[in-house]
């Protein structure tokens, strides 16, 4: 079956740029929804921004089922989240 990649991202914050495993909870939890092949995080140097990959067998399946998924990472993945640079 063929693998859908998708891609999040948004601004990093400080905390994130020094230590992006805080990004790694949200990723278990996803990890665990059905479909998913693998899962990658890291982040840009050039604008401070986080960025997860999705790597699954049916697209949006990780983010959207079981619910309870969405909604723990997306709580997670806030610790990596920070406002814009200027």
């Amino acid at each position: 079956m063929p693998t859908t990649l998708e891609v999040v991202h948004w601004p990093a914050n400080e905390a994130y740029v020094k230590d992006n495993t805080i990004l790694k909870p949200a990723g278990d939890v996803i990890a665990r929804s059905p479909g998913l092949q693998k899962i990658w995080y890291g982040q840009q140097v050039e604008e401070t921004r986080a960025y997860m990959a999705i790597g699954t067998s049916a697209p949006h399946t990780p983010l959207r089922t079981p619910p309870d998924h969405a909604i723990s990472s997306l709580g997670l993945a806030r610790r990596a989240h920070g406002s814009r640079r200027r």
